[in-house]
């Protein structure tokens, strides 16, 4: 397997490259943005790195695996508890790679590298491997909760909310 990755200070630019690389026509599948998570926790699930042998292992290392590989997954990760933005593309060839690298580039990229990762585990499997993310509401600057499951049977309202009511309308 051939891997082109990258990083990207700015999240919009990081995106913007994920949305170039995918009209360029690489899978979606074989596009990965690596980041931090909104309140500042890496995208692993620390809650279950006891219980699930998987995620006992950072992504970057189950994507570039031991050995000779290892300072890549060292120095990807870092870059992401730094809270840079990591763009990973894998090509099916050297000439998808190459391809997926010169987009990379005109994104202005940083960091830019391709690694043969033969013998290696294809990059969708290793992001889907992952444990679902759980959902979060912001409740303002730096402040999260879990989502609440809502009857549906019941109307949604606020006591705060001063609606005006159309006798005319149903609720």
């Amino acid at each position: 397997m051939h891997t082109a990755i990258c990083t990207f200070e700015d999240r919009k630019l990081a995106e913007q490259t994920v949305e170039r690389l995918l009209q360029s026509g690489f899978d979606r599948r074989d596009v990965h943005l690596e980041q931090r998570h909104p309140d500042g926790s890496p995208m692993d699930d620390h809650e279950h790195r006891d219980h699930d042998v998987v995620a006992k292992f950072s992504f970057f290392e189950r994507l570039f695996g031991a050995g000779k590989h290892a300072p890549h997954a060292d120095a990807y990760a870092s870059a992401v508890e730094r809270g840079l933005y990591v763009v990973i593309v894998e090509g099916r060839d050297q000439l998808e790679a190459d391809r997926a690298q010169a987009v990379m580039h005109g994104m202005e990229a940083r960091d830019v590298n391709l690694v043969q990762r033969a013998g290696e585990r294809p990059l969708r499997d290793v992001v889907a491997e992952r444990p679902p993310e759980r959902a979060m509401a912001s409740q303002g600057w730096g402040e999260q909760r879990k989502l609440e499951v809502v009857d549906d049977d019941k109307p949604i309202a606020s006591p705060d909310l001063d609606v005006p009511r159309d006798k005319d309308r149903p609720l």
